[in-house]
């Protein structure tokens, strides 16, 4: 019977004659026999990627990783795959925190593969960064040098483009009606460019905002049922009051998330000269205001059609509400843009305040009838008074004098002021990498 050795030596044999499946064959036989070897398991993977079954060599290459974590040539493995994949972020997650610093040794294989991952975000200031370190390694690695040349080429060739089209722009002003025009023109192709980057490459696509509040009220239905709750605090059904609190909060959280995330995801883009930050941030601004409206009247649509009646008091002060929220979410989004910029563990905080503000925003019950104490502290929260100011234009009757819009208002303004402050405080480390 074959050990480790000899398999993994007829493995690379078959690979390098390019019998992938027959080297896949081998592998396997030898984990059937014998159970999950990380050797074996990255041979495997290997020839499934010369094979250009991705797909299985990823899977190989984490079970790689869960027996032997702290082996870095695994990490370098499953992070090149990432990337060629197209999940950069991930070999970034993979890789930055392993040993790819200055003091460390190594044949630079992990700081080659993440400076290619920095590259494909659009981070080519930290792709030369981790490409250098890699040829300190290996001075003469043919491959390394190719690599860092390019990124360097490359960085002087766009800086380059951006001072001639700087020099070409000066002397002709433009008037403010065509600054406007264009301005348009931008952010109608940043949009189109979301909407293609967000939902068809996705199988779901447009189906999943309309899916997770679905779950919400079913799971919140369900679960207020079974602890004999059922009567709604307003109206006279308890899923269309909890949809009611939904809609407002999603439209903040999911537009300030998407806004915050807008820059890491395209900040390649800044390399065109007629684009800026907030084109880029206000565009992904502009693509959750249309889906979360969509949405709105998609599950409004189908909440009549199951004999549910679901039609506004007040139309226009439940569409003002939602689009104060949109407001208040994409001033949130540009804030924490910057902030995320500048602070890199600022995502995983918000990740937490989004969990208290889910049980503090009153989505499930009305700030009227809790304790004074309670009620107190939590009419100050923006989110609350969008929810209820939505639900005062829904339910006839539902008036809380608590409810104060131009406090969402201000509390936007600031925000996008706050944003904007730090934008030109820090325009050097937030804007183009180039």
């Amino acid at each position: 019977m074959k050990d480790a050795v000899d398999v993994l030596s007829e493995v690379h044999s078959l690979v390098q004659a390019g019998a992938y499946d027959d080297a896949v064959s081998v592998a396997t036989g030898f984990i059937e026999r014998n159970g999950n070897s990380a050797a074996v398991l990255r041979a495997r993977s290997g020839a499934f990627a010369s094979a250009g079954k991705l797909a299985q060599a990823r899977g190989d290459a984490a079970c790689c990783l869960e027996l032997e974590p702290d082996n870095l040539e695994y990490a370098v493995h499953c992070a090149s795959l990432a990337v060629a994949a197209g999940q950069a972020q991930e070999a970034v997650r993979l890789l930055e925190n392993r040993n790819c610093n200055k003091h460390n040794t190594g044949d630079g294989s992990a700081e080659r593969v993440l400076s290619g991952a920095w590259a494909a975000t659009g981070e080519f200031r930290r792709a030369l960064h981790y490409a250098e370190l890699a040829l300190d390694r290996q001075p003469h690695h043919q491959e390394f040098r190719a690599h860092h040349d390019g990124l360097q080429q490359h960085m002087e060739r766009q800086i380059r483009i951006a001072r001639r089209s700087t020099k070409v722009a000066a002397p002709a002003a433009r008037s403010p009606v065509s600054a406007l025009r264009l301005q348009g023109r931008v952010l109608y192709a940043l949009v189109l460019r979301e909407i293609a980057g967000q939902y068809e490459r996705s199988r779901l696509g447009y189906l999943w905002a309309i899916i997770e509040p679905i779950v919400h009220l079913m799971v919140l239905g369900l679960f207020f049922s079974l602890l004999n709750h059922a009567t709604a605090p307003l109206g006279h059904n308890l899923y269309l009051f909890y949809l009611t609190g939904l809609l407002p909060f999603f439209m903040i959280i999911h537009t300030g998330s998407k806004v915050m995330h807008g820059l890491s995801a395209n900040r390649s883009l800044l390399l065109l000269p007629p684009i800026k930050v907030l084109d880029i941030l206000v565009a992904r601004g502009v693509l959750s205001l249309l889906t979360e409206l969509l949405v709105a009247v998609l599950i409004l649509g189908i909440f009549n059609l199951l004999g549910i009646t679901a039609i506004p008091q007040d139309s226009l002060l439940t569409l003002g509400a939602l689009l104060l929220a949109w407001l208040f979410g994409i001033s949130i989004g540009i804030f924490m843009a910057m902030l995320s910029e500048l602070f890199e563990s600022w995502e995983m905080i918000w990740s937490q305040i989004t969990r208290v503000m889910y049980f503090c925003s009153g989505i499930f019950y009305v700030a009227e009838k809790m304790p004074p104490q309670i009620r107190a502290v939590l009419i100050w929260n923006p989110i609350l008074q969008c929810i209820e100011l939505l639900r005062a234009g829904f339910y006839s009757g539902f008036a809380p004098p608590w409810l104060q819009p131009g406090y969402v208002l201000l509390g936007a303004l600031v925000l996008l002021t706050a944003g904007g402050l730090l934008l030109n405080l820090f325009a050097r480390h937030i804007g183009a990498e180039e």
